[in-house]
């Protein structure tokens, strides 16, 4: 059956499914299934209510308050509330400046918790618009999960990998790519969904009439609805099938673009065998550059001039390929080749020798020696060298290191600030305390110039030391507004007016006091939002750090790690490291965890809710670093020499499906082979030691890269390392 193929493409798209799921899930849980709780609203019980506080100010001055505080009794008890609707999002509805104080509102109450109230039911035009933002988040959060339920669904069936075989008397057709009815649905939902977020975004901050919403979300129903139709009449029409004619003898092969502009039909006794091949398109790449490995079942016939190679297909999945493979030559009754790479630089209609040039011996069972290979590649090393040397240290850290100066500055700031207030709310445990009186007790409002309110309790206490009065305003030190009124109102109903307390007062300075000593929530969510800047910070300096090294003393051997186990050496090059891995955990975590505590619970959220919160980002963290360790250390990446057997061992990277072994006595030359990487940034330069080798399945020589550096200095130090263990002695 020869070489299987091994990569599995799943796992990555799995973990960003994972990812996307969670953030999108978080999101839905706080915005959505309060509209759903707005529904169950409809059927709540209604009692008169009075308002106690209404909105303030005027429409025309702009300094309205849009909120409601009312007041309402349910039996026999009476409760509070300034919720108009279930939804966080909904506050604005309560912008009503006609309403004063003292006058009746009805009050809809759940009959089961009565404390939980609101003055409006059923869904609010701006609850039917965050259904319509959500849309196309959510379409593609599930168009990830359909797609990796079918990928195991192929994976765990047998046959032809997932294709659609129908039999027609003697004739065989085989569909190989469908469009899927479900994703085009999903996809004809967010596309029209996402339209029409700026569509009623625009007019709803016209004040437009709240049905648009819904028509929208009508529509983008609709096109899902329509794309489904669409692509099962296109996969009904299409004509994009193998057919195989038992009666005939033949295969028609269907029109692929560039390789196949028209169908062509074939002799199935010129079918020789039938192949799994891999190759990469230079134009999909990867997040770091790197080309998509793709594999295809290749049927292999005989020609006048040669052998003639047919793709039938191509996917990212290689368990795909190679059980249409498998089914094909079962059903075809041809032999069954091994794996292919159609990467190979040599031309297929050519011999071993055609690509062997250098004046080196091809014959297996030798290999040059070191000081032919110096003399043919010593110059060139050193010119990768000195391509490097070129390069001045202050061009290449300055514009980074002015930015991370910038950047430390500002985080340096508020954290000067928060551990200053944070050292004196612990320090304050220890003040004596007296008895003091509330003697006021309001909310500071605060408008920025775009409209936003920042709202502070103010609470006014008198009290006395040794028969001196004092008056003081500070509940706590660092104490900072907040852009939700509850947070503020809180605090008031801890501090009434009138009401007794205990101030807590610096016996040094009698006249600095705080009502509420010791590290609380707030602390804990200062320090939360700013993990994610200082994170970014230590990354900046870190890798600022590491450059003025490299430059000052470079590393031996390109900056590998080099490892002896067993008798072997392991060459592990410089992935991501395990603690870079964790800090980057740390940074996602923390600041998605910022919007959720933020809108969820206010800033002031309670120890509980931070202490859960700060568990999940340090397990975060926790996880991602024993991940990478693990996969690190196990070897799996390693390029390792064994001297004892003669080998060295290539891992499954740079576009290799499984780990290839070669014998030092198939090595022809070690050459440095530049790429030319394009990306959303221009065109970046990769340098790879690359073995030469030939192969002892098929006689031919190929190349295989051992890994790839963005520096050139680094490709020729590994290179220069590793000569004098590949090649004979001098």
């Amino acid at each position: 059956m020869g070489r299987r193929l091994r990569a599995n493409p799943i796992k990555t798209l799995l973990s960003f499914a994972v990812f996307w799921s969670l953030v999108v899930g978080l999101f839905d849980a706080l915005l959505v299934f309060p509209t759903i709780g707005q529904l169950a609203a409809s059927g709540w019980p209604s009692v008169q209510g009075e308002v106690v506080a209404g909105p303030a100010g005027s429409e025309e001055a702009g300094t309205h308050r849009p909120w409601i505080e009312y007041r309402y009794g349910v039996g026999g008890r009476v409760y509070e509330s300034d919720r108009v609707t279930l939804s966080i999002l909904d506050r604005d509805e309560g912008r009503q400046p006609h309403i004063e104080p003292g006058k009746p509102i009805t009050v809809y109450y759940n009959p089961l918790h009565p404390s939980t109230a609101v003055l409006r039911r059923g869904v609010t035009p701006m609850a039917w618009f965050v259904l319509l933002f959500l849309t196309p988040f959510n379409a593609v959060g599930l168009g990830f999960w359909w797609v990796i339920a079918r990928s195991l669904w192929y994976r765990g069936r047998g046959g032809p990998g997932g294709a659609r075989v129908v039999r027609l008397d003697m004739r065989i057709r085989l569909w190989t790519h469908r469009r899927s009815p479900v994703l085009a649905g999903l996809v004809g939902v967010g596309l029209c969904a996402f339209l029409s977020i700026f569509v009623c975004g625009f007019t709803l901050m016209r004040s437009s009439p709240p049905p648009l919403t819904q028509i929208c979300l009508g529509l983008s129903a609709a096109a899902g609805v329509a794309s489904m139709l669409g692509a099962v009449i296109a996969n009904a029409r299409s004509k994009r099938f193998v057919e195989i004619d038992l009666a005939r003898g033949t295969i028609r092969l269907p029109k692929r673009a560039k390789r196949r502009p028209e169908p062509i039909e074939r002799e199935l006794g010129d079918l020789v065998r039938i192949e799994d091949e891999s190759f990469t398109d230079e134009s999909t790449t990867t997040s770091n550059g790197r080309p998509v490995p793709e594999f295809s079942p290749v049927l292999v016939f005989a020609g006048e001039g040669g052998e003639i190679r047919e793709r039938i297909a191509k996917w990212m999945e290689p368990s795909r390929a190679e059980r249409l493979a498998d089914w094909l030559a079962a059903e075809l009754r041809v032999p069954r080749g091994g794996l292919t790479d159609a990467n190979e630089p040599a031309d297929e209609d050519a011999g071993p020798e055609a690509d062997a040039g250098d004046g080196v011996e091809r014959t297996p069972g030798t290999r040059p020696l070191l000081a032919e290979w110096m003399a043919r590649h010593g110059a060139r090393i050193e010119e990768l060298r000195g391509m490097d040397r070129g390069q001045s240290l202050a061009a290449g850290v300055g514009c980074l290191g002015g930015f991370a100066l910038f950047w430390s500055s500002i985080v340096c700031v508020f954290i000067v600030f928060m551990v200053g207030s944070a050292m004196k709310q612990v320090h304050a445990e220890s003040y004596p305390t007296v008895e003091g009186q509330v003697t006021a007790a309001r909310i500071d409002e605060s408008s920025d110039g775009e409209g936003g309110t920042t709202y502070q309790p103010a609470i006014t206490y008198t009290y006395r030391v040794a028969g001196t009065p004092f008056e003081n305003d500070r509940v706590r030190y660092g104490q900072v507004g907040s852009s939700d009124r509850r947070d503020s109102k809180k605090v008031l109903d801890r501090f009434p007016v009138g009401a007794t307390v205990d101030v807590y007062f610096n016996p040094d300075n009698p006249a600095d006091s705080v009502l509420t000593p010791g590290v609380q929530g707030v602390d804990l969510f200062s320090l939360l939002f700013l993990t994610p800047f200082i994170l970014v910070a230590v990354g900046l300096w870190t890798g600022i750090g590491y450059s003025v090294k490299e430059r000052i003393r470079p590393p031996s051997a390109g900056g590998v790690r080099l490892l002896r186990r067993e008798g072997r050496i392991h060459i592990r090059p410089g992935g991501f490291p395990p603690i870079a891995a964790a800090g980057v955990a740390a940074l996602a975590t923390s600041f998605v965890s910022i919007f959720i505590v933020g809108f969820g619970f206010g800033f002031n959220a309670s120890m509980a809710v931070l202490g859960v919160t700060w568990a999940v980002v340090l397990a975060a963290s926790a996880c991602a670093y024993i991940t990478t360790a693990r996969r690190l250390g196990s070897g799996a990446r390693d390029i390792v020499i064994d001297e004892a057997a003669g080998t060295i061992r290539l891992p499954a990277t740079e576009g290799r499906a499984e780990p290839l072994t070669i014998a030092f006595d198939d090595l022809r030359d070690l050459e440095i082979r530049e790429r030319i990487r394009k990306g959303d940034d221009g065109e970046a330069t990769e340098y790879r030691p690359t073995v030469v080798h030939v192969s002892r399945e098929t006689g031919r020589q190929r190349r295989e890269a051992m890994v790839s550096f963005t520096r050139a200095r680094r490709a020729a130090d590994l290179a220069d390392w590793i000569a004098p263990w590949l090649f004979g002695p001098i």
